[in-house]
C-alpha cells in the first residue's frame, strides 16, 4: 500500500515537473515561431498524452504490481485535483470535451503503468 501511494505521488511530481519544463519550452518556441492557437492546443494535447504515458510507466515501475490500477488512479487523482483547482479559482465549467480528454489520459496512463510493471518484471528476470 505504501509503495503504491509513493508511486502515485512520485508520478504526480514527475507530471508537474515535466509540465513546467514543457511549458517553458513551448513559451520559448512561441517567441520564435508563429503558431496558430489551434496548433498550440494540439501540441499541448499530445504532450499531455506522452507525459501521462511516462508518468504511468513511472508509477508501474515503482509500484511493481497492478500497474494498470496505479496508472488509472494517478490520472483520477490528478484530474480531480486539477478540476477542484480550476473550479475554485477560475470557475471553469465542466464540459464533455474535458471529460473525453481525461478519459484518454487515463488510457495512456494505464498503458504506461502496464509497461512500467513489464519493465520491472523483465529487469528482474535478466538480473537473476
Amino acid at each position: 500500500m505504501k509503495r503504491s501511494i509513493n508511486a502515485i505521488l512520485l508520478s504526480m511530481g514527475a507530471i508537474l515537473i515535466t509540465h513546467l519544463i514543457m511549458s517553458a519550452f513551448l513559451a520559448g518556441l512561441l517567441q520564435f515561431v508563429d503558431l496558430k492557437e489551434s496548433n498550440v492546443d494540439i501540441i499541448i494535447r499530445y504532450m499531455n498524452y506522452v507525459i501521462f504515458l511516462g508518468a504511468g510507466g513511472i508509477a508501474g515501475y515503482i509500484g511493481q504490481k497492478r500497474g494498470w490500477l496505479l496508472g488509472c488512479l494517478l490520472t483520477i487523482a490528478y484530474s480531480f485535483i486539477l478540476f477542484i483547482y480550476q473550479h475554485q479559482v477560475s470557475d471553469f465549467p465542466l464540459s464533455w470535451e474535458y471529460v473525453y480528454h481525461y478519459l484518454i489520459l487515463t488510457l495512456f496512463s494505464t498503458t504506461g503503468g502496464i509497461i512500467g510493471v513489464q519493465i520491472t518484471i523483465r529487469k528482474a528476470a535478466h538480473s537473476s
